[in-house]
């Protein structure tokens, strides 16, 4: 009976395990569409330099992984994990996780006026000025955005994106 029961415990780990994989390639593809509708009223670098804020090593690395070989536009996306001494200015996106410990009001006020994207699976980074939040869902994927980050952020999203059912309050 022991035995059954810890098979069962393995199997459903390993079941969530997956989904959370499933789940993180979902946020991550939906990093790189939310880049797609966004224009950034700068000079570019040559890569496409994505900040990562996540505090599980591996995590990370599987998001490195992911956008390894992948391409923005003709650029060669470059992920860099996200630390006290990442130069921050030159990103284009920053991707916060919902498992950091990041302290997003001394973020932005290094980044603002910098036109850099941010998006986070943290709903509470909303409130600390974080540009878009997505939940990957039974419905599928859902977002919210912060209007005023939005607006701050200098740049271009696409109107589209910013539907007022999904402005968050």
């Amino acid at each position: 009976m022991l035995n059954k029961i810890i098979i069962l415990l393995i199997g459903i780990q390993t079941i969530l395990g997956v989904k959370q994989n499933e789940d993180q390639t979902k946020a991550l593809e939906i990093v790189l569409k939310f880049a797609e509708f966004t224009t950034w009223n700068r000079q570019m670098s040559e890569d496409f330099i994505i900040l990562v804020a996540e505090n599980d090593d591996s995590k990370y690395e599987k998001i490195k992984n992911y956008f390894e070989n992948q391409k923005f536009e003709d650029k060669t996306i470059k992920t860099i994990k996200l630390t006290n001494e990442t130069l921050i200015t030159e990103a284009d996106v920053i991707f916060i996780s919902n498992n950091t410990d990041i302290n997003f009001e001394k973020l932005s006020e290094k980044i603002k006026e910098k036109q850099i994207l941010t998006i986070t699976t943290d709903k509470n980074m909303l409130s600390k000025g974080c540009m878009f939040y997505i939940k990957i869902g039974e419905q599928g994927v859902e977002y919210l955005y912060n209007r005023h980050a939005v607006i701050k952020s200098g740049l271009m999203i696409q109107g589209s994106l910013l539907a007022p059912v999904h402005e968050w309050n």
